[in-house]
């Protein structure tokens, strides 16, 4: 690819997306350190008291101090659509 090619495709004003595939049967979750935090606590919550599927921490890495989306964590990967592809979809 070439560089004015590469600069075309990133665009430092965009974030980075909150979902990406780590490795296979992995991804891994960015956001702000408390809202990391608070989501895997909400996941270890509602495997310990529903049968819902929910995807195995795998990683955690949570900076409280930096309001920037630099804490992330990681996980299995689960059969099934994610919510965010199977949304659009979806009837009231």
């Amino acid at each position: 690819m070439s560089d004015a090619n590469l600069s075309a495709s990133i665009n430092p004003l965009q974030s980075p997306p909150k979902r990406t595939h780590k490795a296979e049967g992995t991804y891994v979750k960015r956001g702000i350190g408390r809202q990391v935090h608070r989501e895997v606590e909400a996941m270890e919550f509602v495997r310990q008291r529903t049968s819902i599927p929910i995807p195995s921490v795998l990683e955690v890495n949570v900076n409280e101090k930096d309001a920037s989306p630099s804490s992330w964590f990681s996980m299995s990967a689960i059969p099934g659509s994610p919510l965010t592809d199977a949304w659009p979809s979806m009837n009231d």
